[in-house]
């Protein structure tokens, strides 16, 4: 059946983006371009005995929620697979997917809540693109879509105008030096407000420190720039951002720093996670993955003693710097493996009110028993991957706590990304 043309009726969507279709002897058929409500004649490629994957070659009859994508670039372009379906229609999905997850995979019976929706353009304050070139010149790019071949970008209606600043003079700093793109594979750009910041993953050698001043320059929508090193970053000019966490605070982060791509639904994040934290004086949280203290500190301005913990140098200085800057002493930042200060704390029989997670893409696994020990009442679990989400939820289960409560707030719009925000509590 491979690349063989298939009518196929799709009825939904999947965890990763793709349409779910049925197709001959109702093997399950994830239909990359397809949306639910969608007739499309879909070219088959990878089969296995119960699913098979299909791209949608032709939108025989386009679903109802169909929309005109904002971006000329949307079906090439693999960033914003849903850009053309409809946004309410999105956040539903996201809904149900997780609900799907949770009891497919942690076999829980958890009711997510509406997902909070926020801007659908210019929400984007970081991009990752990659650099393309010929003899003439070199210029930003985004990855096409299921492919490694690349897509020109002079602007993104996804990404905030700072962004989209700097985008448009990096590529007119990029036309005239063909030879750039040998020696990146990867380019950042980030902006708060009005300043912005480059970070350059190098290939080989990477840029000299000439093109990197040269660079800053020509370019008046960046402030600084960094290329990774093998140890930390080489910065140039003023590598340091600032982030909102609401209340009129900002955290200072530098380039080696983990923040969210949308400042403001992280607010709507930040907000969620200390509704379920419950923060009060002379409670206490221990927040592990703290990163630059993204939840630390709205919980220490609303009185609670937090520990912080993270393996990033970098985030923790930062931590450290912000916590001397806004004269916060109830917020205590280490460097250390989440995993290994769980397991530290609950052998010496510590115990905290509230216990953050806020782990990477893979989840947390690994500390999932000795946070059970932590908490004292609850866990506030933010996880950016709802299959180790719900996975962790039930080993969490099994240790005697119940999920309560689970927030979605949508980060990333026109993607199938969600943002979960799960709490659970002794029983």
């Amino acid at each position: 059946m491979n690349g063989s043309l298939v009518e196929l009726a799709v009825e939904g969507l999947a965890f990763g983006g793709a349409g779910v279709a049925h197709g001959p002897g109702g093997v399950t058929v994830f239909v990359r371009g397809g949306y639910p409500g969608d007739v499309a004649l879909a070219r088959f490629g990878r089969r296995k005995k119960r699913w098979a994957e299909a791209d949608a070659a032709r939108i025989l009859t386009p679903s109802p929620q169909r929309r005109e994508p904002v971006c000329p670039l949307a079906r090439v372009c693999g960033g914003c697979p849903w850009m053309g379906f409809d946004y309410a229609a999105q956040l539903e999905w996201k809904r149900r997917i997780v609900r799907e997850l949770f009891a497919r995979v942690g076999k829980l019976d958890v009711e997510p809540e509406a997902v909070a929706g926020g801007a659908q353009t210019g929400y984007r304050a970081r991009v990752r693109m990659r650099v393309t070139g010929d003899e003439k010149g070199a210029q930003l790019a985004f990855r096409r879509a299921a492919s490694n071949a690349l897509v020109p970008v002079r602007s993104c209606p996804v990404a905030t105008d700072a962004v989209n600043a700097a985008i448009g003079q990096v590529n007119g700093y990029l036309a005239s030096r063909p030879g750039f793109a040998a020696g990146v594979e990867e380019i950042e750009l980030e902006a708060s407000g009005h300043a912005g910041r480059v970070v350059i993953t190098p290939r080989g050698g990477g840029p000299s420190r000439g093109e990197m001043e040269a660079m800053l320059a020509a370019c008046a929508a960046l402030r600084g720039a960094a290329v990774k090193g093998k140890n930390k970053p080489v910065t140039y000019g003023g590598p340091y951002l600032e982030t909102s966490i609401g209340e009129g605070v900002a955290l200072r982060h530098g380039p080696g720093a983990f923040t969210q791509v949308n400042p403001e639904q992280n607010l709507v994040l930040i907000r969620r996670a200390l509704e379920m934290a419950r923060p009060a004086p002379g409670t206490t949280a221990l927040d592990l993955y703290c990163g630059i203290g993204n939840f630390s500190f709205p919980l220490a301005l609303a009185g609670m003693a937090v520990t912080g913990v993270d393996s990033s140098k970098a985030a923790v200085e930062d931590a450290v710097y912000n916590r001397g800057r806004l004269g916060m002493s109830l917020a205590d930042f280490s460097t250390e493996d989440a995993a290994r200060a769980a397991a530290r704390y609950a052998a010496r029989g510590l115990g905290f009110d509230a216990v953050m997670l806020d782990p990477p893409r893979g989840g947390a696994a690994e500390l999932i028993g000795d946070a059970a020990k932590l908490a004292r009442e609850r866990i506030v679990y933010i996880s950016c991957d709802p299959p180790a989400l719900a996975r962790d939820a039930a080993a969490l289960a099994r240790l005697g706590f119940t999920p309560v409560r689970l927030a979605l707030v949508d980060m990333f719009p026109h993607t199938a990304h969600i943002e979960s925000v799960l709490l659970m509590e002794r029983r």
